[in-house]
């Protein structure tokens, strides 16, 4: 090492350079290459970490300890930045004598001379496994949480706003406003910290969708002009007619965005005026640049603080009080959110000054040929292909009528397979041009199907265009799906015109490039009276009532005997077919809207599956019984209306 390292390090002896060596000995993990990027040397803190002999690594390529499942497309970048002479810093998952993973945080330095190809790299790293252990924990506990709470969160929000519609007295109606605002800010703050949690592990996603920003602006507008109003605050609106009335990009992050800022500026502003700004602040080949400015006259922030409260977890202080409550989240958030997307956050304001933050984001034209969504077409006509012949692995019922219902109207063949082995079965004698896998079924799960087609089947079956869908939306699920092979990923409930665009762009890409996507985006801001929501059933039907009425008669028959088997298989303590009853139900609720019970469904299905806290399952299940009950009754009275209307 002294050798390979003296003409590296100024230093004026080999003594001196011993000591260097003893010391990074005792506190990194040494690697050295040449330029073929063979090893020819490695310290003892190497040597005890594999597991391995000096002897054993010399002359062996330097990504001898690289696991098999880490990224190649990582590994392909390190030495791409390496042979071009930049330091590369990052993390390497490796894999001891034992077999045993670790983690390596590495920086890799290049040596090479006059701009030639390097002749040496040197690996300085050290072990990073228990911080990565210790980050899963923490994901695995906001995970856990973020299901804990929203169950109970969710359940006083549903049932105070059925509250909020009876007869109350002045000083209860106060009251259930008071719950109704705390459980928001609760919810809002779970949101916050699970969206945290995804940018700070590199998964959070942004969606590629058609929208109006003018519908967001506007209904966001509406919305904190009467909490302004409250505070006896003015709140202006100033939207640029230039601004384009449709844009791709994700609605539901610029959403967030504003509510943030804006709730901001209500909460910290105690007179004067709000101001909203939208407009378009520049225009490129590939996309719109939009600019956002929220404007306040509030207490304003120090200077000096600027920059601290764009921090996670940070609030200014004075006086060392906090001035405001709050989880000190919503700027860092907001910050990211735009930089995430390729924008540019900045902040203005001064003690007693008021605050003006503005943000810029580009979107792209609906028409761009990059986009990944449905295109809209220049007044031509989708080209004309064959019929698609869809293969569909779904183990419930009542989602296996609404897939086909829908693939009869997409006009598309489609076959039917109740688990991952059936689906293998039919793929081995019939013909497909698509697989529809749900990840989720008895006998073999979606995971294990997927598996068998691509490393089993000879082509072109092997390669098929697969899409799974799932209704499990949190952690890694994407990205587990992907990696068991599958080109795409729709969660549940799915959006219909996005679940024929991907279709229509695995089968057939130029296609795809020519679907035309309506464009009358109805958006509603709908407070909700009852126990059910029909709008999804609304958008399933497209005003077949005949499917309507199925779907409801459905739920009406269906419902009371599978109450009465999530009793019974409690009681028998029959954990899989209470697990099995209780997954199965979830799509029922979804279609028919009743969401104050969805997480108590989901967690007796979870609960049954892993066989803890079966005694809390009792309780879960009258709450069910009741909600579903009076849910009943609603949906009768939907149903005797379609039919009076088909009457007349």
């Amino acid at each position: 090492m002294i050798q390979h390292l003296h003409d590296y390090i100024p230093v004026n002896s080999i003594k001196e350079l011993s000591v260097y060596q003893k010391i990074l000995d005792n506190t990194a993990i040494l690697v050295l290459a040449d330029e073929d990027r063979q090893i020819i040397y490695v310290n003892q803190k190497f040597c005890e970490k594999s597991g391995l002999k000096r002897d054993d690594v010399l002359g062996k390529p330097m990504d001898i300890l690289r696991a098999s499942d880490f990224s190649k497309d990582e590994l392909e970048n390190m030495w791409l930045t390496l042979e071009q002479g930049n330091v590369w810093k990052g993390e390497l998952l490796n894999v001891q004598a034992d077999n045993q993973t670790y983690w390596e945080e590495a920086v890799i330095y290049p040596f090479r001379s006059n701009g030639d190809k390097p002749y040496q790299y040197l690996s300085i790293g050290s072990d990073i496994t228990p911080f990565k252990n210790a980050m899963q924990i923490k994901d695995q506990f906001l995970a856990n949480m973020s299901h804990e709470l929203r169950t109970p969160l969710h359940s006083i929000y549903s049932l105070t706003n059925l509250l909020e519609e009876t007869t109350l007295s002045d000083e209860q109606s106060s009251y259930v406003e008071n719950i109704l605002n705390a459980t928001g800010i609760l919810m809002r703050m779970v949101e916050d910290m699970l969206d945290l949690n995804k940018i700070e592990n590199g998964q959070i996603r942004f969606q590629s969708k058609i929208f109006n920003p003018q519908i967001i602006v506007n209904s966001l507008a509406k919305m904190f002009r009467e909490k302004a109003r409250e505070k006896k605050l003015n709140f202006h609106l100033e939207y640029d007619p230039s601004v384009p009335e449709f844009v791709l990009g994700d609605p539901f992050r610029l959403k967030q965005i504003l509510v943030h800022l804006l709730e901001n500026a209500v909460k910290y502003t105690q007179r004067g005026d709000i101001f909203l700004k939208c407009r378009l602040a520049g225009n490129n080949p590939e996309s719109f640049v939009f600019e956002f400015i929220v404007t306040d006259t509030g207490i304003g922030i120090a200077k000096e603080n600027l920059a601290m409260i764009q921090e996670k977890f940070q609030q200014e202080q004075m006086d060392d009080k906090r001035i405001y409550k709050g989880q000190g989240l919503g700027l860092s958030i907001v910050k990211q959110l735009i930089e995430l997307q390729r924008g540019e956050f900045t902040i203005s304001s001064g003690e007693t000054e008021g605050t003006q933050v503005q943000f810029l984001i580009p979107y792209q034209f609906p028409l761009s040929e990059k986009a990944d969504d449905p295109l809209m077409t220049n007044g031509s006509e989708p080209e004309k292909t064959h019929t698609m012949r869809v293969l569909i692995a779904e183990d419930v019922d009542i989602n296996q009528l609404v897939i086909k219902k829908h693939m009869q109207k997409f006009g598309f063949n489609a076959e039917f397979a109740e688990n991952g082995k059936m689906a293998i079965e039919k793929l081995r004698t019939g013909h497909y041009d698509i697989v529809l896998m749900d990840m989720q079924m008895p006998v073999m799960d979606g995971y294990e199907a997927i598996r068998i087609i691509r490393n089993d089947f000879p082509e072109p079956v092997k390669s098929i265009p697969i899409i799974s869908i799932t209704a499990s939306v949190m952690g890694e699920a994407p990205r587990k799906c992907l990696e068991a092979g599958a080109n795409d990923y729709v969660p549940k409930p799915y959006d219909i015109k996005d679940l024929r665009m991907k279709m229509e762009k695995w089968v057939n890409p130029t296609v795809n490039n020519q679907i035309t996507q309506g464009m009358n985006m109805k958006q509603e801001e709908k407070k909700y009276e009852s126990l059910i929501d029909l709008d999804y059933l609304e958008q399933l039907s497209e005003g077949d009532d005949d499917f309507t009425i199925s779907m409801l008669s459905y739920f009406l028959e269906n419902t009371p005997g599978v109450i009465n088997e999530l009793k019974q298989f409690h009681k028998d303590k029959d954990w899989k077919s209470l697990r099995n009853v209780a997954h199965k139900f979830k799509p029922q609720l979804t279609f028919m809207g009743i969401k104050s019970v969805f997480n108590e469904v989901e967690t007796i299905e979870q609960n049954a599956a892993n066989e803890v806290k079966t005694d809390d399952i009792p309780a879960l299940i009258k709450t069910v019984e009741e909600i579903c009950s009076k849910a009943m009754e609603e949906i009768r009275s939907e149903l005797e209306k379609i039919l009076d209307k088909n009457q007349d």
